[in-house]
Parts: C-alpha cells; structure tokens; sequence
C-alpha cells in the first residue's frame, strides 16, 4: 500500500463505487479490502463522502489526524 510506505498520516480511498467498464472494473467489496490492509498495516484510513472535504492542515497535538 503505498500510504504506508510513503509513512502518510492518513490514507483516503478514492476512485470506489465506480463502474466505467471497460475503462475501471472495481474488485468485490474495494472499500472494505482497502480498510483490511490498512488495518493490518496499522495506517489510519478516512472515507470521505462525495462532496465532502478533509482538512489536512487539522491535526492533533501528535501530528496525526484523528
């Protein structure tokens, strides 16, 4: 995964529940295989709703987003 081997401080899935054959095929069930790895790995992951925004710049006293 390569938020984990970048050490990024929290990693946002993107481009799950699209369906644009032949151009993107999603595996089964992408966004909850994503967060299993993420898990293994230790990596905090946040979904975000379309429309809606993260503010990176917002992170508590230890550097990592909540």
């Amino acid at each position: 995964m390569a938020g984990h081997i970048l050490d990024a401080r929290t990693l946002v899935p993107i481009h799950f529940g699209l369906a644009r054959p032949p151009f993107y095929v999603e595996v089964d069930d992408a966004l909850a295989k994503f967060q299993a790895a993420a898990a293994d790995l230790d990596t905090h992951v946040t979904v975000l709703a379309p429309g809606e925004s993260l503010d990176l710049a917002a992170q508590t006293t230890s550097g990592r987003l909540p």
